[in-house]
């Protein structure tokens, strides 16, 4: 799944269905990967090259890949449900564009997936989304200085507001 596609969804125009996945089903079919969404492996004996799947199947393999991707950092709250969405899944995005009450948006980090969040929510109409990152410069680690701050000034037009160089506690 191309994740950074996630946050396309906020425009009501997209149709994520058909261009979320990296490659269609076929690709892997075709290419001989033997790739299992949704199951979880219980073990992997290196000696033998066999992995072993929770409801007790050994696939013998050859060579294996894993790509177990990452997890968010997770904010945490003291209200009774979490006014925080996290995007990880087209469920989770279809919910996220659901949210047309929302007056601003606001990311704990100005990380690509989140910038990207808050420039098509400031495309909508809404102003004000926040970024807090410890960079002093959005995106700074990946584009360096120059583009960096070229990239912040672009944001900001849009509407987006940073506060650079904190935390949120």
């Amino acid at each position: 799944m191309d994740r950074p596609n996630l946050s396309k969804t906020i425009s009501p125009a997209a149709r994520l269905e058909d261009w979320l996945p990296l490659r269609p089903a076929s690709f892997y079919a075709d290419v001989d990967i033997d790739l299992r969404l949704g199951t979880e492996v219980a073990s992997i004996d290196t000696k033998a090259r066999a992995v072993f799947l929770a409801g007790g199947e050994a696939i013998p393999y050859y060579r294996l890949l894993l790509a177990t991707g990452a997890d968010p950092v997770r904010l945490r709250s003291r209200a009774r449900t979490s006014p925080f969405h996290v995007l990880r899944s087209l469920a989770s995005a279809a919910r996220s564009s659901h949210q047309r009450t929302a007056r601003a948006a606001r990311s704990d980090r100005a990380s690509f997936i989140g910038l990207e969040v808050g420039g098509s929510v400031a495309r909508q109409g809404y102003r004000g989304s926040r970024f807090v990152a410890l960079e002093q410069r959005p995106m700074e680690r990946v584009l360096g200085r120059k583009w960096a701050t070229s990239f912040g000034r672009c944001m900001k037009s849009t509407g987006v507001i940073f506060h650079l160089g904190d935390t949120v506690t």
